[in-house]
């Protein structure tokens, strides 16, 4: 973690996974949102169509057959209320208990307005059910209500599945990207390891160390200064040698004539 790489792709993959991971929980909530909204839509319509069916309501043994029916072919549960809040048709009948008193649940209470649908733990079965309901009846004579009531387990096993597939795509994008950003961190911090690296030779008196600088952005341009220098360098240090040659020829002989 102590060179510029590791730092430099510890980031990167820092924004990465928080990026990551905000988009897939947004992407999740939205699917869940949106399963969920397609659930309310198709339990409003078809209670809608039931309450047009069973208007006027009806107390014989036919409504019993029909509500059974209906339950079957929609794959709901769905209870027939009269005014005063007694249960007249029950398509899943030992599930109730003949003292509740239907009227004040939210569903019955709010029947009839869009987007109320009600989501709640069922005391008789103990799952987790969606609950709407709408008034049977011409505009404010009210005979009744129909509620129907869907057991959004397989919202949850949707869910589930959608933050399976968002798993799994984003493990393999982040896979794929750490591998990318690898090579592209790798490409961006050679030419300052082999400046480092050039320094360190110049340090020791190597002025013949070049570095890579074919490419036109700063570290390339920082490069081919670096490389003039040690151009001028190894010049300098050459001249100085030969001078310094020269200077030793020279005295040596003067001191050979002195000698004579």
């Amino acid at each position: 973690m102590n060179t510029f790489r590791a730092r430099l792709m510890f980031a990167l993959l820092l924004i990465i996974v928080t990026v990551l991971t905000a988009l897939g929980l947004l992407l999740g909530s939205l699917m869940n949102e949106m399963n969920m909204e397609q659930t309310v839509d198709r339990l409003q319509k078809e209670t809608k169509l039931l309450a047009l069916q069973i208007n006027p309501l009806d107390e014989d043994q036919s409504l019993d057959v029909y509500i059974e029916e209906a339950s079957k072919q929609l794959d709901a549960r769905i209870t027939v209320i009269n005014d005063e809040g007694a249960v007249i048709a029950e398509s899943h009948a030992s599930y109730e208990s003949s003292t509740v008193d239907y009227l004040q649940r939210p569903e019955i209470r709010n029947a009839g307005v869009d987007d109320t649908a009600e989501v709640r733990t069922s005391e008789s079965v103990n799952e987790e059910m969606l609950y709407y309901a709408e008034p049977i009846g011409n505009g404010e004579n009210v005979e009744g209500f129909v509620r129907m009531a869907l057991n959004i387990e397989h919202i949850h096993e949707a869910t589930g599945r959608v933050w399976l597939f968002i798993g799994i795509s984003f493990s393999a994008a982040l896979l794929i990207i750490m591998i990318l950003g690898y090579r592209v961190g790798h490409q961006l911090t050679r030419p300052i390891y082999e400046l480092t690296e050039m320094s360190k030779q110049l340090v020791k008196g190597n002025y013949k160390a070049r570095a890579y600088d074919d490419s036109s952005d700063e570290i390339g341009q920082l490069a081919r200064s670096v490389n003039l220098l040690a151009l001028n360098l190894d010049k300098t240090t050459r001249r100085y040698e030969r001078e310094h040659d020269r200077l030793r020829a020279l005295i040596d002989h003067m001191g050979s004539g002195s000698f004579l």
